[in-house]
């Protein structure tokens, strides 16, 4: 079947998204470290990757050390980018997180509406300039985006299918 703008194809156009996203990412070319808790999350993502757990000093509060001060989820995502290849490979992961991310809004608002606004809405996401920028820096945001676009996803993929379990 060939390609239309009546259809939405989420899977294929996940792919095109995600590898768009790493391109996008990549090219920006925006210090990863631009923003002061970027600094605190590459501290500890290191820590985790020398075996020291979630110790770190914390770059805003020189000679501290802490061990609980911030949340572990976006450092051990980090660390996981960094052990992959080092802060570019994070970048890369967080461009096509990005990318995923416009294809989702877009699967919801075709699932609540219709396939043009599932277009319009990827759109509109895709070229939504602040998430480029919080995609090329060592920022939570782009992760805690694309899990809170993914679970509403989820759940209304399956209110529509109707096969939400409560």
């Amino acid at each position: 079947r060939a390609f239309a703008l009546r259809d939405y194809p989420a899977g294929g156009l996940a792919l095109v998204a995600a590898l768009a996203g790493v391109a996008v990412s990549l090219s920006l070319r925006i210090d990863p470290t631009g923003n002061p808790d970027s600094l605190a999350f590459l501290a500890i993502a290191r820590s985790l990757l020398a075996g020291l757990g979630f110790r770190y000093q914390e770059p805003l509060i020189p000679g501290v050390d802490l061990l609980a001060f911030r949340a572990p989820g976006y450092p051990a995502f980090v660390a996981g980018g960094m052990a992959l290849g080092g802060t570019g490979v994070v970048i890369a992961i967080q461009g096509a997180l990005n990318g995923l991310s416009a294809v989702l809004v877009g699967g919801i608002a075709k699932d609540l509406h219709s396939t043009r606004a599932g277009w319009i809405a990827f759109a509109l996401r895709a070229i939504w300039p602040f998430a480029w920028i919080c995609s090329g820096q060592l920022m939570s945001e782009t992760l805690y985006e694309f899990l809170c676009v993914l679970a509403a996803w989820l759940a209304v993929r399956a209110a529509v299918r109707r096969r939400i379990p409560w």
